[in-house]
């Protein structure tokens, strides 16, 4: 055999793994129009066996036709507290866009507890279960829509947890619904968001050489930070929460995995440098690759009451970008300690015997407000 057939033999296998490793990636996705599917996400809590359901609503297309919806219990992702995820898993580089529409429980307006909210979730998976569990182990990035610092205002919150320390920020939002993507270039971990009837906005940029390469990736939803924050850790990750004020619904239209491709104009460039890669240059390759913008659904009646935008921080200074607020208007600094009573393994003889399905009682922390915690 000549070396040009070999060389054609390379060509020809380069392409087909390529258009394979995209067909999976596409694979993944669900457009929730089929309740079977349900049964295709893998959920945290089971996976990694803490045997409490976190959401008292879950399903495709029962309640809501061509929509999943995820209903929470009283239940937190902050630190060393873990909500609710439906995910799969993905290696490598990747995007993902949903179509998020974030509620109070009765269907009127934005959630009306503090940090109620559902989006988009990347995480580095745990070899855990409960009983194996050590603190310090979280790592992750979210988007979400819902209402944060400001209950009943709609709002965006990115979080980013590094060995379970998190950093924060949320803004108005200014609509009740909306289009989110998140993608993976390598280190570089980029959020987008998309108003209906209006262009995309790059929302936030993280870099990130601890994430591996292969991420569980999917869908979280958390609600009532007042009563979730009342209970250590390892005891809110292991039970069902039925007290408190848990105030959301959140429903996804679709969630949608596709392989991306950084521009070799792009190669080596800072993507967390909005001066050297500017945002237009991002949506350009990342901003694009979708159908028409989406309008508002009808079906909602509210009008969310825009308010003045809010960018609190945790221990850290967000480098601005044309799409965030340049001067935060409220900033706070703290260090953590609410962790502090925790073993380093998990011997809990109280609250390792509790059933899925047992209530357990809040225990009373000191009285600091909830900017100061979260």
């Amino acid at each position: 055999m000549g070396r040009s057939s070999l060389i054609i033999i390379t060509i020809l296998l380069f392409i087909s793994d390529s258009s394979n490793c995209q067909s999976d990636l596409s694979s993944l996705s669900d457009e929730f129009d089929n309740p079977s599917t349900l049964s295709d996400w893998q959920r945290i809590y089971e996976v990694e066996q803490w045997g409490a359901d976190q959401l008292e609503g879950y399903d495709i297309s029962a309640t809501r036709p061509g929509w999943l919806r995820m209903v929470p219990y009283t239940s937190v992702w902050f630190e060393e507290w873990r909500g609710a995820l439906a995910f799969k898993e993905v290696t490598g580089d990747f995007m993902v866009t949903t179509h998020v529409q974030p509620t109070n429980r009765s269907g009127t307006g934005a959630p009306g507890s503090q940090f109620s909210l559902a989006g988009i979730m990347i995480r580095t998976p745990r070899n855990i279960t409960r009983e194996t569990w050590t603190p310090g182990g979280e790592n992750y990035i979210f988007l979400s829509m819902g209402a944060a610092g400001d209950p009943g205002t709609f709002q965006f919150e990115v979080k980013t947890t590094v060995d379970s320390h998190s950093n924060l920020v949320y803004i108005d939002a200014n609509s009740s619904e909306a289009t989110i993507r998140s993608a993976r270039l390598g280190n570089y971990f980029l959020m987008l968001r998309r108003a209906p009837g209006e262009d995309w906005v790059v929302h936030r940029r993280y870099f990130r050489d601890d994430m591996p390469d292969r991420l569980q990736v999917g869908m979280t939803c958390y609600t009532d930070w007042p009563t979730g924050s009342t209970f250590e850790p390892y005891v809110h990750n292991q039970v069902t929460i039925t007290t408190g004020n848990p105030d959301l619904i959140a429903d996804f239209d679709y969630f949608r995995y596709a392989p991306v491709v950084l521009p070799a104009t792009l190669e080596g460039a800072d993507l967390l440098d909005p001066v050297e890669v500017p945002d237009s240059e991002l949506i350009a390759f990342l901003g694009d690759i979708s159908s028409s913008t989406p309008t508002a659904t009808p079906s909602l009646t509210f009008t969310p009451t825009p308010s003045e935008t809010e960018t609190p921080t945790l221990s850290h200074t967000p480098t601005a970008t044309s799409t965030q607020t340049p001067t935060p208007t409220r900033t706070s600094t703290f260090t953590p300690t609410n962790t502090a009573t925790l073993s380093p393994t998990p011997t809990h003889p109280e609250t390792a015997t509790m059933t899925p399905t047992e209530e357990a009682t809040p225990t009373p922390r000191s009285p600091v407000s909830l900017i100061q915690l979260y």
